[in-house]
């Protein structure tokens, strides 16, 4: 198996090297900032989700 990560950005650069803002669509950023004040935990390496792995035959 392996992570697909899907992401978007409501603060990049453009062209010029200027920093650019968007609007967060999603609704997103209030929990991601605040996210950022919350202490650090090391990953245990599990899974914290009871959903099964699919395993394909042939993934590519």
């Amino acid at each position: 198996t392996f992570p697909i990560y899907i992401m978007y950005f409501t603060v990049a650069t453009d062209i010029n090297g200027k920093l650019a803002t968007f609007k967060d669509l999603y609704g997103r950023d209030a929990s991601v900032l605040a996210s950022f004040a919350a202490p650090r935990k090391p990953w245990d390496g599990k899974r914290k989700t009871s959903e099964e792995v699919i395993i394909l035959d042939n993934p590519l």
